[in-house]
C-alpha cells in the first residue's frame, strides 16, 4: 500500500503506516532435504508499504539465536543470519547474478546485525560489493524477537556502481519480480534458506523464479493523532514489555488482571520516549495495560506467557 509519510526507521514498527496491510510469511524451505524449522527457533513475515521514494518492508524475526560472526561483511556473507530482498524493478526475469547481468535485478543480502548491505556486482565473475546507499536498516531486538525496518531505493538495469544513479520515481500499479529470504544460522553456517514462495537455490540468480510485488494506488492516509504513536510490544509479553511514546505525553501506567487486581503501577518519565514494564513476576495470563496521560487514559490487551 501507498503512504503518504514514509515510516520512521528505528526498528519500533509505532508507525501508523503498518496498521493496515496483510502480513506476508517466509514459509518455503529452499534447501530441498530439509524441513522447515519449528517456529520455536525460527519464524518471519513481513509488510510492504510505499512512497513515489522509496518501498518500505516491515519484517517481525523470530530467532533463538541471532548470528554473526564473520568480520569481512563481504565474505561468506550468506553464511550467516541475513535478511534477503530480491528485486527485479522491471520484472523482466532473466540472470542477474553479476557482470553485464548484475543489475538486471538486484539480491540484496542485509545483515540485521551488522546493517550492511551485500549484492554481487559488474567487477567480474561473483564480486561482492556494499550497496549501502541503496538501503537503509533499523533494528531492534526484544528477547528473540527482532523488528526490522527497512527502505530500499529502486533502481533500473542501467545502474552503475561508478556514477551517480538516480532512484526510479515509483508509481501506482508498477509491478516488480520481489521475494523475501533469510539465511538462518544459529551459530554453524547457514542451516536454513526460507522464503515467500517455492524456487529452491536458483532463485539467487535466476529473476524468472521471483514472486511479484505490485504497487498498490491505494493510499494509507497517516494522521498526526499521537495516541495512533503509542505502541505496547512485544505482545504476547513474556520476562518484559516495552511502552514506546515519542509523541504521548503518559504519565502513570496500571497493569490490571481480569478480576480488576492491580498487579503493577507505576510512572513514566516526562523526559522519556521508552519505558519498560518487568512481568518477571507476573503469571501467564491476559491483562489489562492502562496507559494515563493528563488528558485521557488507553487501555491493551496483554497476554503474559
Amino acid at each position: 500500500m501507498k503512504t503518504n509519510v514514509a515510516p520512521v526507521l528505528d526498528g519500533i514498527a509505532s508507525d501508523e503506516c503498518w496498521a493496515d496491510g496483510t502480513w506476508g510469511v517466509l514459509n518455503k524451505q529452499w534447501f530441498s532435504n530439509r524441513p522447515m524449522p519449528d517456529s520455536s527457533d525460527f519464524y518471519a513475515r513481513y509488510k510492504v508499504v510505499w512512497t513515489p521514494e522509496m518501498i518500505y518492508v516491515l519484517m517481525e524475526i523470530t530467532d533463538d539465536v541471532f548470528n554473526d560472526d564473520i568480520a569481512d561483511p563481504l565474505k561468506n556473507y550468506w553464511e550467516e543470519d541475513c535478511i534477503e530482498i530480491f528485486i527485479d524493478e522491471d520484472k523482466s526475469g532473466g540472470d542477474h547474478k553479476c557482470c553485464s547481468q548484475a543489475y538486471n535485478a538486484f539480491a540484496y543480502h542485509i545483515s540485521p546485525i551488522t546493517l550492511d548491505a551485500v549484492d554481487l556486482s559488474n567487477d567480474g565473475d561473483f564480486v561482492p560489493k556494499l550497496f549501502n546507499n541503496n538501503v537503509d536498516i533499523a533494528v531492534h531486538s526484544v528477547g528473540k524477537l527482532h523488528t526490522a525496518e527497512i527502505a530500499i531505493r529502486i533502481f533500473d538495469d542501467t545502474f552503475n556502481e561508478d556514477n551517480a544513479n538516480t532512484p526510479l520515481t515509483l508509481t501506482p500499479n508498477k509491478l516488480m519480480g520481489f521475494t523475501m529470504a533469510y539465511c538462518e544460522d544459529d551459530g554453524k553456517g547457514r542451516e536454513d534458506f526460507l522464503a515467500t514462495q517455492p524456487g529452491g537455490l536458483d532463485s539467487w540468480m535466476n529473476a524468472n523464479l521471483l514472486g511479484e510485488l505490485l504497487l498498490s494506488g491505494t493510499t494509507v492516509s497517516v494522521t498526526t493523532n499521537p495516541e495512533k504513536q503509542l505502541q505496547v510490544y512485544p505482545n504476547p509479553a513474556h520476562d518484559k514489555l516495552y511502552v514506546s511514546y515519542p509523541s504521548f505525553d503518559l504519565q502513570s501506567y496500571e497493569l490490571l488482571n481480569i478480576t480488576g487486581k492491580t498487579l503493577l503501577k507505576g510512572e513514566f518519565e516526562k523526559t522519556g520516549k521508552e519505558h519498560v514494564l518487568n512481568l518477571s513476576d507476573i503469571p501467564s495470563g491476559l491483562y489489562i495495560l492502562n496507559l494515563k496521560s493528563n488528558k485521557n487514559m488507553v487501555s491493551k490487551k496483554v497476554v503474559v506467557y
